[in-house]
């Protein structure tokens, strides 16, 4: 018979199946992070007297994920600033996915153009997209934000002025649950013009920890599509690492030991224009990797 256990913490809830050592190790680590096991799960109703959602096992060898029938499969987190031009098109690249297990979670960083109603406007008639608005407070709490929005077991990236291939979501979801002993996929990718035009194609290839630690940049972050027990355990991203948080999350990733998978396929599609985030503090960003490195333990001077 196949153990399970239920950990809960600030109202939420992760429901695992034991016996498998990556998974065994990861409601450890939950645990030492304030994660509690819910004795009150071994009960078939909830408080209100209902019963609890259906859950199906996908059979997955050597491990099993659970997969919760009421929520979606994939959550994609979009923070917004100022991104008026292009987040209608980021959008309905989200609703041209073959994958249609999805739900997109849009938080506007207090822009001063007019993201908000843009986003309103695009995600019209799509209950799978939730859009919130907050006081500017920069990338990371944006980020952040839409990460509490989102409900599903997989996390994925899609920034506000960029796009994807059709495909993408559908194939990179497939490798987490192919491979259920990886815990992050990325993907290569294609910068893309002002008017959606295809410039050219990057293969990147996989995060490679050495090659990282010595101070190369790694595959393109908004591309990372992870289980959520990833961000259960390592956290979203840090204010104090606002121009390079991918840097500062793909540090505590490296460091915690996680396992990296990559699609050779360019499918996320990342705009190139002179205004881009990355283009703008690129010197800052490189200074930052070092600093980095070295906060988290990893540089090797």
């Amino acid at each position: 018979m196949q153990k399970k256990i239920t950990l809960i913490k600030d109202g939420q809830s992760r429901q695992f199946i034991l016996g498998s050592p990556s998974i065994d190790q990861i409601v450890r680590k939950l645990m030492a992070a304030g994660w509690r096991k819910d004795e009150a799960a071994v009960n078939a109703r909830d408080k209100t007297g209902q019963p609890k959602p259906e859950v199906k096992v996908i059979e997955l060898e050597p491990h099993k994920f659970v997969r919760r029938n009421d929520v979606p499969l994939v959550s994609v987190i979009m923070p917004a600033w100022n991104a008026a031009k292009f987040i209608s098109r980021s959008i309905q690249s989200m609703k041209e996915q073959s994958l249609a297990d999805w739900e997109l979670c849009v938080c506007d960083d207090g822009s001063d153009d007019e993201t908000f109603a843009t986003a309103i406007d695009a995600s019209a008639g799509d209950r799978r997209i939730k859009v919130s608005r907050i006081p500017h407070g920069g990338y990371a709490i944006a980020t952040n934000c839409a990460l509490c929005m989102a409900s599903g077991d997989v996390i994925a990236r899609l920034d506000a002025d960029d796009r994807q291939h059709p495909d993408r979501l559908a194939f990179q979801a497939q490798f987490l649950l192919s491979h259920p002993d990886v815990d992050c996929v990325t993907c290569d990718m294609t910068d893309i013009g002002l008017s959606d035009e295809l410039l050219k194609a990057h293969a990147t290839g996989p995060m490679d920890g050495e090659r990282y630690l010595a101070g190369w940049g790694g595959p393109c972050h908004a591309s990372v599509v992870a289980w959520r027990r990833v961000y259960d355990v390592i956290g979203g991203f840090s204010p104090d690492e606002e121009w390079d948080g991918d840097g500062g999350w793909n540090c505590r990733a490296i460091k915690a030991g996680m396992k990296w998978g990559h699609i050779d396929s360019p499918w996320y599609y990342h705009r190139r224009y002179p205004e881009m985030r990355s283009e703008k503090f690129r010197d800052l960003q490189d200074g930052m990797h070092v600093d980095l490195l070295r906060k988290y333990g990893l540089a090797s001077v």
